[in-house]
């Protein structure tokens, strides 16, 4: 289960995030809805342990967030979030480094993976498109903006659960 608790992020005089308090339970789907600069983006940054929540906290079962519980969450960031001119094999290797995954170790299982999910062939492609995930295992996969392309200008929808 994932828990924000009074989670409040500022940058400089600017609050992001203001005392924001969910929980996303296994099995259940939860969306975040709001204007651009309401926070969505900065949520997930919270979550993904990308930013340090200024007051509040981050649980993953009951505990603390750490590294090794953000490994267990996918993320698919908002298209203009990607580099449009890498390849998809360049894509998936930056954000599992970002993880803290070893290149070598990568690079032996990203063949098997990209088969798996039907990219095969494709992994020199640009990442234009890309929908990226790091396994189909994942608990929980937060989508940035997931309906970016036909969303009302200015609004959009954000969830937490089963793809």
């Amino acid at each position: 289960m994932l828990e924000l608790i009074q989670a409040t992020k500022h940058f400089g005089d600017k609050v992001a995030v203001d005392h924001l308090s969910l929980t996303a339970e296994p099995g259940k789907i939860l969306g975040l809805i709001g204007q651009n600069g309401a926070g969505k983006t900065t949520t997930f940054r919270l979550i993904l342990q990308f930013l340090n929540a200024t007051e509040g906290e981050v649980r993953w079962e009951g505990k603390p967030i750490t590294q090794m519980d953000v490994n267990e969450i996918g993320y698919l960031p908002e298209e203009r979030g990607l580099y449009p001119t890498s390849t998809i094999e360049e894509q998936l290797l930056f954000f599992a480094e970002l993880k803290g995954y070893p290149r070598k170790q990568l690079k032996q299982e990203l063949d098997s993976w990209l088969e798996k999910t039907q990219v095969v062939g494709k992994k020199n492609r640009s990442s234009q498109k890309l929908i990226k995930r790091e396994s189909a295992e994942d608990p929980i996969t937060k989508h940035d903006h997931p309906s970016s392309e036909t969303a009302h200008p200015g609004r959009t929808f954000q969830w937490f659960g089963p793809c």
